[in-house]
């Protein structure tokens, strides 16, 4: 009966989210974390004949945490030149144009990588990338933000935020 009613909540509560993304008054959020090895490569590649074979490091090298947030309109990151005139590279650099995307080295590169993203890594997330990217590219709109129930986001902290179980999180 618990996970039925859990189940209804849940399925109103992003009715709900829908219905204002579709006034206009919010935008969906989604957010995830992933990772790569530094030393990731494919088996085989390409190389021109008479070119010295390519060299590749030995073993994984570091692990690297990726954490990003998409919505409706593509990857939540601000961008002024627009879709046909695309930035360069260096544009993307988070201190120059606002972006939801972090780039950390895990402190470990075995085990669970979610062990990495702890509350106080995805609450630094939230406010040096995520929310300022979404303020800039949606000003006075509702951000709901979407999560998955990874371990580091079940948690009360001092707001009594409960971040687990698929939640979908208000932000104003």
């Amino acid at each position: 009966d618990k996970r039925k009613n859990r189940l209804r909540k849940h399925w109103l509560q992003r009715d709900l989210a829908l219905k204002m993304q579709a006034r206009g008054e919010a935008v969906l959020v989604y957010m995830d974390e992933s990772y790569v090895h530094q030393n990731h490569f494919p088996k085989e590649c390409w190389y021109r004949p008479g070119r010295p074979k390519v060299v590749r490091p030995a073993g994984k090298g570091q692990r690297l945490i990726i954490v990003h947030a998409i919505t409706k309109h593509g990857l939540l990151r601000y961008c002024a030149r627009g879709p046909d005139n695309p930035p360069a590279p260096a544009e993307f650099d988070s201190s120059i144009q606002p972006t939801a995307e972090m780039v950390f080295r895990a402190k470990s590169a075995r085990g669970d990588y979610h062990d990495q993203m702890d509350c106080d890594t995805f609450m630094f997330w939230m406010e040096r990338h995520m929310l300022p990217a979404f303020e800039t590219i949606f000003p006075g709109k509702t951000c709901i933000l979407v999560l998955d129930n990874a371990p580091a986001r079940i948690t009360t902290g001092d707001t009594g935020t409960d971040f687990g179980v698929k939640n979908t999180i208000r932000l104003n």
